[in-house]
């Protein structure tokens, strides 16, 4: 699964933590109880948190958003299509 995959459906986009379980609480992305993810919880869980492919993932996305802004900023203050048109561009 890639990470424009999963965060297709916006029921499995979170704001505000980087991930949420089926109660909307916040948890770990490798959580096996969360069922939506912020863009950056997604690159984790999806990637997993280490190793070049992550990285390179990451820098990516940093390339793609305003200078100062974080990955974590962006998602929180960008609507869901926002989100996916990075992704599509970051081809993650």
């Amino acid at each position: 699964m890639t990470v424009l995959e999963l965060l297709s459906d916006p029921a499995r986009w979170a704001q505000g933590a980087f991930a949420r379980d089926a109660y909307g609480r916040a948890c770990a992305s490798y959580n096996p109880q969360a069922t939506s993810w912020c863009l950056a919880g997604a690159v984790r869980h999806v990637l997993g948190r280490d190793g070049w492919i992550y990285d390179t993932a990451l820098s990516s996305l940093r390339a793609r958003i305003a200078p100062g802004d974080n990955i974590s900023l962006f998602n929180d203050s960008h609507s869901h299509k926002d989100v996916l048109d990075i992704v599509r561009k970051a081809g993650i």
